[in-house]
C-alpha cells in the first residue's frame, strides 16, 4: 500500500476514531457511504493514438463547451 493511500485512509478514519472515543453517534449508513466512497475508482482521460491523418482528436467535454 502506498504512503499516499495510507495517509488518505488515516485522514478519513481518524475523525471516526475520535468521534467514537468522544461518544458521538454515527449511523451505519453514514459509515457505509464513507467506506464506499473510499473504494470508488478514479476516472482517467487518456489521449487516443494518432489517427490516420497524423493528428490527435481530443475527447469532447461532457458540458458541451468547445
Amino acid at each position: 500500500m502506498s504512503i499516499k493511500r495510507r495517509l488518505r485512509t488515516l485522514v478519513l478514519c481518524l475523525p471516526l476514531l475520535l468521534g467514537s472515543v468522544a461518544g458521538v453517534p454515527m449511523r451505519p449508513e453514514d459509515i457505509e457511504n464513507l467506506t464506499h466512497s473510499m473504494n470508488q475508482q478514479k476516472i482517467a482521460v487518456t489521449i487516443p493514438e494518432e489517427n490516420e491523418r497524423g493528428g490527435y482528436k481530443l475527447p469532447k467535454s461532457p458540458e458541451g463547451d468547445d
